[in-house]
């Protein structure tokens, strides 16, 4: 979504949207078509747009990869072309997972940190305003890591300016 991400794509580049949320593939697909990528991945249709998938029942994650992707193609009314290797895709899905799952954690070594540096600027804020500020948590974090609580409260007299 960054304005200079245009910079990482050319046409000896090929892009990959998986489990993009919101319009970050779209952005990747208009980006990496208007810098003329060698391919964007939906290898089976041919066709460089977004497919979205569905919701679908927890049952379907325990179907072998061949038989999720076949069900999946019937679902969406999608021909399967040729002879997928379908080891090799779902190697690859693996690898792929195993790399966003490291990505991950890295990232999560700095969600709080950077949570509690966010609100604390808020907190900052809102003492220069004249709030007296109280920060807690209003949950335990297992029920949601999103449970900081920042109060603030001004004195009750009226204000005079």
């Amino acid at each position: 979504m960054a304005m200079d991400s245009a910079r990482h794509l050319d046409g000896g580049k090929s892009a990959v949207a998986l489990h993009a949320c919101g319009d970050l593939h779209v952005r990747l697909l208009q980006l990496a078509s208007e810098q003329g990528c060698r391919q964007i991945a939906r290898q089976q249709r041919d066709v460089d747009e977004y497919l979205p998938t569905p919701s679908l029942p927890v049952s379907w994650l325990a179907k072998p990869f061949e038989h999720y992707c076949r069900d999946l193609a019937e679902l969406k009314q999608l021909t399967i072309n040729g002879q997928p290797d379908w080891v090799a895709l779902e190697a690859a899905g693996q690898q792929r997972l195993a790399e966003v799952r490291n990505l991950e954690q890295v990232r999560n070594l700095f969600r709080r940190p950077l949570e509690m540096w966010l609100v604390l600027d808020r907190a900052l804020f809102l003492q220069e305003q004249g709030y007296s500020v109280r920060l807690g948590v209003f949950c335990d974090y297992p029920l949601t890591p999103r449970n900081l609580l920042l109060l603030g409260e001004r004195d009750a007299t009226p204000q005079r300016g």
